[in-house]
């Protein structure tokens, strides 16, 4: 059994383990207890005399019981009632289940804050008793009970922090479900060896079950579908994932299950225990792009369509250079009445508000900067000049239609406007829905238009060569 789903001992401190020994052995008389005391595997199958119980185990607070014969929750009562500064307690492949949890004996257990019931075959029953009476349980172990389903209590336990709940039979979504609605403030859940075969859940509905799940194990599970994977992003506080082993992944190398499970999840920072550096997400996103690229479009994952790769709003942008055989007509009107950029090198205009908020990569945006060398930068202005390839380290977020050492103060101008203009907007509508095809009901309600017009390049002159370039960014509202 593996120890990442069941550590051997909770917390730090000195500890004892006594082993089996013969029986009248004079061990007893000699120890001197710490505050974890390891009882697994001695035969035991009663609580014995309860002063002496009270009188080794004054400073214990964490007990391991395992594999010991107890199958009375009245001898485990009697135990752990003697045991006053007790916090954690593992009663793993212990059979509990031959008796009945009464709330009178659940009582004694009111200040674990740590309960390990593996492989005890414990009921939902039994487990219902339980939360109902240790208000302040925060981590619980029931792995190997054999759970096909999940019964739910009419309280819910907001104290439960983590569960463990690995190697069962739970292989429907509906089940699983039931745990969200149980402990609402579950940080972590560990779902390892369920065979779930997939998450049917909308969203939205997600995202209220488990508002504040940080780390989710699904190691060995049934999941077959990309989609089961993008479900992940609905839950917003999300940072740690395991998915080893399931069939989905099976047909791919190692490195593609890497980056590709760390491409869809954005908001992860730890995938199967290690965490995703900064530049193996940038490598990550790349291969993302690469991979699919040549994929027919209806098997392109949600992520890569337009509208949700480039996210909602920024829906559109071009550049055209300025050729002889190009003439302007094909560029979106641009004139004197523009505003225009400082013509200094390396210059920017100053930050513009926008009417609505653009989304690019799934942030809202609500300023932008034109940058006289051929970018349109959010929030912050960029008078870089040397290029660099996306996505950028230190996280700047713009859109670069031909980024260069741009002067405009030895000649050409830079114009550029926001507009509502219908004319404009049906134009926009027009090109949206011819140029991508998955985008047929596409109606533009805002346009943003950039001109670059004749602008050489630093170090150039009146008579060096010019190009004329345009970038516009298209809203359906």
């Amino acid at each position: 059994y593996s120890p990442e789903n069941f550590p051997y001992r909770r917390g730090p401190g000195m500890g004892v383990h006594v082993p089996a020994t013969p029986q009248g052995s004079p061990m007893k008389d000699r120890l001197n207890l710490p505050s974890v005391l390891v009882l697994n595997s001695c035969g035991i199958t009663c609580a014995g005399d309860e002063k002496e119980i009270a009188a080794f185990c004054a400073h214990v607070s964490e007990l391991d019981l395992s594999d010991n014969k107890l199958e009375d929750w009245h001898e485990v009562s009697k135990i752990v009632s003697n045991v006053p500064q007790l916090e954690f307690l593992n009663l793993s492949s212990n059979p509990l289940n031959l008796s009945v949890l009464e709330r009178t004996c659940a009582g004694s257990f009111s200040g674990v804050r740590k309960l390990v019931l593996n492989n005890s075959k414990a009921s939902w029953e039994t487990v219902h008793t339980i939360l109902q009476e240790l208000p302040d349980l925060e981590e619980l172990f029931l792995c190997l009970n054999d759970y096909e389903t999940v019964s739910c209590p009419s309280i819910c336990c907001h104290s439960l922090k983590l569960l463990h709940i690995t190697d069962n039979n739970l292989q429907d979504w509906t089940e699983i479900r039931k745990l969200g609605v149980m402990f609402p403030s579950l940080d972590t859940l560990v779902l390892a060896n369920n065979h779930l075969n997939a998450i049917e859940e909308p969203d939205d509905s997600l995202a209220r079950l488990f508002p504040n799940l940080r780390s989710i194990s699904l190691h060995k599970s049934g999941l077959q579908s990309w989609e089961d994977i993008d479900k992940l992003n609905s839950f917003p506080k999300l940072e740690e994932v395991r998915l080893l082993g399931i069939p989905l992944l099976q047909p791919y190398t190692t490195e593609e299950r890497r980056k590709l499970v760390i491409a869809r999840l954005p908001s992860v920072s730890k995938l199967n225990g290690s965490v995703v550096t900064d530049g193996e997400r940038e490598d990550s996103e790349r291969f993302f792009i690469r991979y699919y690229v040549d994929v027919p479009q209806e098997e392109v994952p949600f992520r890569m369509n337009y509208s949700s790769f480039l996210r909602i709003w920024v829906s559109f942008i071009f550049a055209l250079v300025r050729h002889q055989a190009q003439p302007r007509e094909l560029m979106y009107p641009f004139w004197q009445n523009d505003t225009k950029t400082p013509k200094v090198d390396d210059g920017s205009s100053s930050e513009i508000k926008l009417a609505i908020p653009v989304f690019f990569f799934g942030v809202p945006y609500r300023t932008v900067y034109v940058n006289n060398n051929g970018v349109v930068s959010f929030n912050v202005l960029v008078s870089q000049f040397t290029p660099e390839s996306f996505p950028l380290t230190d996280g700047r977020a713009f859109i670069a239609p031909f980024w260069a050492d741009v002067h405009n103060g030895i000649r050409g101008e830079i114009y550029y406007r926001e507009t509502m203009d219908p004319v404009i907007l049906k134009r926009a509508t027009k090109d949206i829905r011819k140029y991508f095809k998955d985008m047929a009901t596409f109606s533009a309600t805002w346009v943003f238009i950039v001109t670059w017009e004749e602008v050489t390049f630093y170090g150039g002159s009146s008579t060096t060569p010019v190009n004329t370039f345009q970038a516009v960014l298209v809203s359906d509202g």
